[in-house]
């Protein structure tokens, strides 16, 4: 599960709180789905306005730069008025840069590890793609897992969108 948003908690929930959210309810998700073994999640429940998906490389490789993307589309009626992803990456496991998409406000600091968190003060258009860089230790081998989550508001309180799992393995 991802954990609470730490060290700019305070900015989110300001940006966050400013807005009303959607009329729209989203159910919370009470499991993760099963972990995928291709390289992109299949899309997920229908239930949610709201769907991250998913893709890295797989196999990645250890000791060098890993690129992984984040899709998040948006099937509401009302408009998005905040927006942040968090990303939960595997132990030693460290961001190196964004590559392309809409940049967010807020950007994770080269080598932030362990939970990485983007946030958009103004959403951008839907679907948006995030593309960055990993850096995977030398020693890491056998399956490891990324897990994504949006956090959005619309008109009023938080929502959320189910949490996302994508396994990628190394065999030597």
């Amino acid at each position: 599960m991802l954990r609470p948003l730490a060290p700019i908690a305070p900015l989110v929930a300001l940006f966050l709180l400013a807005f009303a959210g959607c009329r729209q309810p989203v159910p919370a998700p009470e499991t993760l789905p099963a972990p995928q073994k291709s390289m992109e999640t299949p899309p997920p429940s229908k239930d949610g306005p709201f769907i991250v998906t998913q893709t890295l490389p797989n196999p990645y490789r250890p000791g060098e730069a890993n690129t992984a993307s984040f899709t998040m589309d948006y099937r509401g009626s009302e408009p998005v008025t905040a927006l942040a992803l968090q990303v939960k990456l595997p132990v030693a496991w460290q961001f190196v840069a964004l590559t392309e998409g809409d940049k967010p406000a807020i950007v994770p600091k080269a080598e932030s590890s362990d939970q990485l968190t983007f946030v958009w003060i103004t959403a951008p258009e839907f679907p948006a793609t995030l593309t960055y860089t990993l850096s995977v230790p030398e020693w890491a081998e056998g399956t490891y897992a990324l897990e994504a989550q949006a956090l959005y508001r619309c008109l009023d309180g938080e929502l959320h969108s189910d949490p996302h799992r994508i396994e990628s393995t190394f065999s030597p």
